[in-house]
């Protein structure tokens, strides 16, 4: 009974303790100044100038000739058949007939 009651003493003594951190962050930061709120509604997003038509032209060259060697490598590696002689039949044919082999000896 008196370590039920020495337990249930030191829980509520640090309780407080443990709650405070979670207390804290769910309080609300700093509120901004009117000042500071006016300058973000008059702030502008600010975008790039556009490329050149040079610049644009020359990377749309580049990409176009891109993909046409993806797509030539693409094509080369569909067309190369299968070697039979590679395949999972053949091979484990072979190992059996090995195997065979050696027990008959």
């Amino acid at each position: 009974m008196r370590s039920f009651i020495a337990l249930g003493a030191a829980a509520l003594a640090i309780a407080p303790v443990l709650a405070s951190p979670f207390a804290r962050a769910q309080t609300p930061g700093p509120v901004p100044s009117t000042e500071l709120k006016q300058e973000m509604k008059r702030a502008r997003a600010v975008a790039p100038p556009p490329p050149s038509p040079e610049i644009a032209a020359r990377d749309a060259d580049r990409a176009a000739t891109e993909m046409r060697n993806e797509q030539v490598l693409r094509d080369v590696a569909r067309s190369s058949p299968n070697r039979p002689d590679l395949g999972y039949d053949v091979k484990s044919g072979i190992q059996s007939q090995n195997l065979n082999r050696a027990l008959a000896r």
